[in-house]
């Protein structure tokens, strides 16, 4: 499991321009790009946009839908459980 901790609720609400890049979601969820790369891959987020360069770009939502799976992770549940 990741040690990176998520921001607050504020510092969601501080974030000028969405959406975010793979890194600002990661850093704003608490959870590393190589897992949010994963539960993207299990179908978790959902379709996530991409630019025209194919870059990810994640939503206020796809933050909250990352930080829910971080909190659910955190209290044991399995992917399965949080799919």
């Amino acid at each position: 499991m990741s040690t990176t901790v998520p921001v607050s609720e504020g510092a969601l609400a501080a974030v000028s321009a969405w959406p975010v890049n793979i890194g600002q979601a990661a850093r704003l969820s608490g959870i590393s790009p190589k897992m949010l790369r994963h539960y993207e891959s299990l179908g978790l987020l959902g379709s996530v946009h991409r630019t025209e360069s194919n870059y990810r770009q994640y939503s206020l939502s796809d933050v909250h839908t990352l930080r829910f799976i971080r909190r659910a992770r955190d209290l044991g549940f399995s992917l399965s459980d949080i799919a």
